[in-house]
């Protein structure tokens, strides 16, 4: 079996959007197509998809979106999804293997942020053991914990990086993920539900 990753045009990112995006994801948690789109249109975000390879045609089995820090370059990743039918296959772990290896041809990108709701906010048993899970995943497949934490709109995460061509510094990862915060909300929302310790 071969699969294929892809860089995904806005118009595909769209159709993803629109198609996917609102089965996968709490709509709370879902930005504006807009705001996507305004950031690809200023180079500062772009989108995978991962497909299987089968007898001349491809079966689409998830999607990576990013937004990126132009002067860091990194990238940090907003959303990830994998349809239903590809669930609980190990495709996930696949896809973040297979993305790090398409990334490495990307020139000078240095690795990926990854935000996990952190576990010690957890407001029950069942909120505590999906983010542990979810953490255990991240690990699992090559992400190094920092020592980051940040604050979104009152929502708590736990910082993770995973290296693409090197493992940077925490410090250039902080800097680095308040340029994409800024990118992502900006001027004075950024100020008042923006923390990064």
């Amino acid at each position: 079996m071969e699969y294929v990753i892809q860089e995904l045009s806005l118009e595909q990112m769209s159709d993803i959007y629109n198609q996917w995006m609102y089965l996968h994801f709490p709509k709370d948690e879902i930005k504006p197509f807009k705001n996507i789109q305004k950031m690809w249109q200023e180079g500062c975000y772009h989108a995978l998809g991962m497909y299987e390879q089968t007898e001349g045609k491809r079966n689409f089995i998830g999607y990576a979106f990013f937004a990126m820090s132009v002067h860091r370059n990194m990238l940090l990743l907003d959303y990830l999804a994998m349809v239903e039918a590809y669930r609980g296959q190990g495709m996930g772990g696949i896809f973040l293997q297979e993305m790090q290896k398409r990334l490495q041809d990307t020139n000078g990108i240095s690795g990926i942020i990854i935000e996990t709701e952190d576990v010690a906010f957890a407001g029950n048993e069942e909120e505590l053991l999906e983010r542990t899970m979810r953490d255990r995943f991240y690990e699992h497949n090559g992400a190094k914990r920092t020592t980051i934490k940040s604050e979104v709109y009152g929502v708590h995460y736990t910082i993770w990086q995973l290296p693409v061509t090197n493992l940077v510094e925490d410090g250039e990862c902080r800097a680095a993920l308040k340029e994409i915060y800024e990118l992502m909300i900006p001027g004075e929302k950024n100020r008042k539900y923006v923390r990064i310790g």
